[in-house]
């Protein structure tokens, strides 16, 4: 009887395994009490209704990439939710199942990653694996910012019980979706720019989708909606207005700015070769205005190697857009790591996602007000090079970025300034670019024929012998390469006189002197620590009433912004008082700042951005009546450590220490003896031959052959890892892609982390934190807050992480909840004071110098500076 009760109990089992699960009872979004409160396909439809409102509202030039069917496409990403992994993460609705043992074990071991059961669903069994719907299943699998299953490949569902009870279901879901929008994709996309632009169409469907403020919770929304929820974005602002070149700017186009309208008639690639000051970027907004007039493109994405230079390009922008766009609403955003920390720079607002069971909500409430993607979706925004090349990388969300560049004109200034990693990086973005219906315009002063040909290697299947003119324009439309030289302006004419000797004593005096006379002298130190020690010197050489300033990247972010403030304008075009001062600076400083000096001072570098150094001395006409007689005549002095009796490499690389951790000893040995032997360099006609000379080794010497080969070797495993990481397509669910530095957009840069300054702690029944800047804030709260997190952020220095990092495991709760690889300290008399008990590798401080730090050796060692900013702070 027993035995007979047991079988029939077993049986009655099985048969409950193998029941339906109706789709009507599928939840896909819960409250704040974790109850089920959105169904499956209620959410599938929000989402569909707002990817059917994106496709009517967006720009022509986006809407060709959108293939017939994707509207679609997006509703049914979520049909994976229909699946016992993710439905068993709701334990209200799993209680509700009131599931036997059995039954139980087999939903705990289900696949929980919908994304992936979506992905397996579309491509292998609800498609009979139709290989063009697998190939867009890609897509639908990749909403959640990474690939699952990256390949054409898709796995089976695991054939058991729990899945069989949702079969039904997702057919039917499935089918009512397609009955609303369509059938899904049938033609095979493009290539794999076509599916990560898809997957960032999905991406932003669904974000939107999820907005409960358009999409109430326990409701069902319906085509208005939708378009409520895409009408907040503006994406089809931004018109252009017809304008002239002297409508959009205050003067008439020189011969630059000529040549490149009349060669910019189709989308291309389009490379600027010009030297400093010739007017670049005005002749590049010109094009952007003129091809959007044309109705090849909509917005505008400007990039630039760092922070500073990006935040004053978005000030330029913001006046040339006022002249440029007839429709309001479009939107101009700065799109940086710390971009969320200014307030006067807007960002996107596309609201607040509703809660996800499946992911830690602190995480997405940071991710959701700092993350650089969001700006990025603005029609017209300026940035770093870095939030672009993030497009071509294996990262989180790459789709949904290069969704967002997409049909834009794409401006890269500056490219000379990136090592072999990055530069490929941005030849596969250029490429990457081009098939997604963009137009690409490159600026720079000192680009190498070698980096012209790699560049016009990825827009055009054949690339002539080039021409080694200069200035020149050379574009590629069509896959047809042209070339256009021209003269500069007759203002950007001069003649630099070159005075190149070991730094001593009699430099500094020199500098000091030179302000006395009434001189602006810009001095450029190659690190950190060699600025902080100049500015030491040059204080104490100088006189009452001559100002010595300090720039530099290890100041928090309210004092780099006075002292910037400050210098920029005492150095600037329309400076009213120049007077006689000293501003020592890093390579900050170096190129898209508009800074004019009488007398430039400067480390020894690689030439390209040497001459670039020059672009910052007697920039501007209308300064030189007011410089001091003996600095009518432009001249640099160039900091150089080698002496030429140097005999081994290892005798080159000791002298040039600490130069050579920046930059490469052959590279900087080579750049010495080019610029030795010359007296005086006539600007422009002489960038050409400086910086062809300075990299060829016809001249080398054998003493320089070791380091040659290490510099090859380096840059072949630069390149090579740079081609390895050029592919989004890959499963990166393993780790923190968005801080992980395995996959950087800079070479092998040191780890950093964050130190907040503050002058008074909490103290005991007290919340209050009094911070260096003297702002208090409230730490009270155990839920994340913005207002703090951007009090302490901009309270906080940038350090190399060995310089802190005993401090980083001893922090208050409130500051790991706000920010990540942080620690904090008291600041007294510049001294700082830490909370932890562990010993420290040195002495910081912190005072009118910034972060300095002494080893406990006293030997200071502050020497890998970091010229570019990494990929935020979060």
């Amino acid at each position: 009887m027993k035995e007979q009760e047991r079988i029939s109990n077993g049986k009655s089992e099985v048969d409950q395994l193998k029941s339906e699960i109706s789709w009507q009872d599928c939840w896909a979004k819960t409250d704040d009490h974790q109850q089920p409160a959105l169904g499956v396909l209620e959410h599938c439809l929000n989402v569909g209704y707002v990817a059917r409102a994106l496709e009517e509202s967006m720009p022509d030039a986006r809407r060709i990439l959108l293939t017939k069917g994707l509207v679609t496409l997006a509703a049914v990403h979520d049909v994976g939710k229909l699946s016992a992994g993710f439905q068993s993460k709701c334990n209200a609705w799993l209680a509700s199942l009131n599931l036997g043992a059995t039954e139980k074990r087999e939903w705990l071991k289900a696949n929980g990653n919908h994304a992936a059961v979506t992905q397996a669903i579309l491509g292998y069994s609800a498609f009979s694996g139709n290989r063009n719907v697998a190939a867009w299943a890609i897509a639908a699998g990749g909403h959640h910012g990474f690939f699952p299953c990256p390949s054409r490949g898709i796995y089976r569902l695991t054939n058991d019980f729990v899945s069989e009870r949702f079969e039904k279901a997702r057919a039917e879901v499935l089918a009512l979706l397609i009955a609303e929008f369509g059938p899904v994709p049938e033609i095979a996309p493009l290539d794999v720019n076509h599916i990560l632009w898809a997957t960032g169409f999905i991406t932003m469907a669904d974000w939107l989708g999820s907005n409960t403020d358009v999409f109430p919770l326990h409701s069902v929304g319906d085509s208005e909606n939708g378009m409520r929820a895409v009408a907040a974005l503006n994406l089809g602002k931004g018109r252009a207005c017809a304008a002239g070149f002297q409508d959009l700017f205050p003067f008439p186009p020189n011969r630059l700015q000529e040549i490149l309208l009349n060669a910019a008639t189709a989308p291309g690639l389009y490379i600027v070769e010009a030297p400093m000051g010739e007017g670049k970027t005005e002749a590049a907004l010109a094009v952007a205005h003129q091809l959007w007039a044309a109705g090849h493109h909509h917005g505008l994405y400007f990039g630039l190697p760092t922070q500073l230079t990006s935040e004053r390009i978005h000030y330029r922008l913001a006046q040339f857009l006022e002249n440029a766009i007839d429709d309001e609403g479009a939107r101009l955003t700065l799109v940086h790591g710390n971009a969320w920390l200014r307030d006067d720079m807007r960002i996107l607002d596309i609201g607040q996602a509703s809660p996800k069971p499946e992911s830690n909500d602190l995480i997405d409430a940071r991710q959701w007000f700092t993350s650089s993607r969001r700006p990025l979706l603005a029609a017209f925004g300026a940035g770093t090079v870095d939030q672009a090349l993030m497009a071509t990388m294996p990262l989180k969300h790459a789709g949904l970025r290069l969704f967002a560049l997409s049909g834009k004109v794409i401006v890269l200034d500056e490219v000379h300034s990136f090592d072999p990693y990055t530069s490929e990086l941005i030849d596969s973005l250029i490429e990457r670019l081009l098939h997604l219906r963009c137009s690409v315009i490159v600026l720079s002063a000192t680009l190498t024929l070698k980096r012209r040909e790699q560049m016009l290697a990825r827009a055009t299947t054949f690339v002539p012998q080039l021409a080694s003119d200069y200035p020149l324009v050379t574009t590629v439309i069509n896959g047809a390469v042209g070339e256009i030289p021209f003269e500069a302006s007759a203002e950007h004419q001069r003649t630099v006189v070159i005075d190149q000797r070991n730094p001593s004593p009699a430099v500094w005096n020199e500098i000091a002197d030179a302000a006395i006379d009434g001189a602006c002298v810009l001095v450029v130190r190659n690190t950190v620590a060699l600025a902080q020690e100049t500015y030491k010197i040059l204080k104490s050489a100088c006189i009452d009433g001559i100002e010595v300033g300090l720039l530099h990247s290890r100041y928090t972010i309210t004092d780099r912004e006075a002292i910037e403030s400050k210098w920029l304008e005492r150095f600037g075009k329309e400076a009213t008082a120049r007077g006689g001062c000293i501003l020592v600076s890093t390579q900050i400083v170096e190129q898209s700042v508009d800074i004019d000096a009488d007398l430039l001072v400067t480390d020894l570098a690689p030439t390209d951005l040497l001459i670039q150094r020059l672009g910052r001395l007697h920039r501007h006409r209308k300064n030189d009546e007011n410089r001091p007689h003996v600095h009518q005549q432009a001249r640099v002095i160039i900091l150089d450590p080698l002496t030429g009796n140097e005999s081994t490499a290892r005798e080159i690389s000791d002298a040039l220490s600490p130069h050579c951790f920046i930059y490469p000893p052959y590279v900087l040995v080579k750049a010495s003896a080019w610029w030795r032997g010359n007296t005086r360099l006539s600007l422009p006609g002489d960038i050409r031959p400086f910086i062809e000379g300075s990299y060829s080794s016809e001249a080398d010497k054998g003493e320089w052959e070791e380091l040659k080969e290490s510099l090859e070797r380096l840059t072949k495993d630069q390149f090579g890892t740079a081609k390895a990481r050029n592919n989004p397509l890959v499963d990166i669910s393993g780790f923190d892609s968005e801080n992980n530095t395995k996959f950087g957009t800079r070479w092998k840069s040191q780890p950093t982390a964050l130190l907040v300054l503050a002058r008074k702690l909490p103290k005991l029944r007290s919340d209050k934190l009094e911070l260096i800047n003297g702002e208090t804030i409230d730490v009270s709260s155990p839920v994340w807050s913005l207002a703090v997190a951007k009090a302490l952020y901009r309270n906080a220095v940038k350090l190399p992480r060995w310089q802190i990092n005993p401090a980083l495991s001893d922090v208050p709760e409130w500051l790991a909840l706000h920010m990540h690889e942080a620690t904090i300290a008291v600041v007294e008399h510049g001294q700082l004071q830490f909370l932890t008990d562990n010993p420290m590798p040195g002495t910081l401080t912190y005072d009118h110098r910034g972060a300095a730090f002494e080893k406990s050796d006293s030997t200071t060692t502050s020497v890998c500076f970091e010229p570019f900013e990494e990929d935020g702070w979060f």
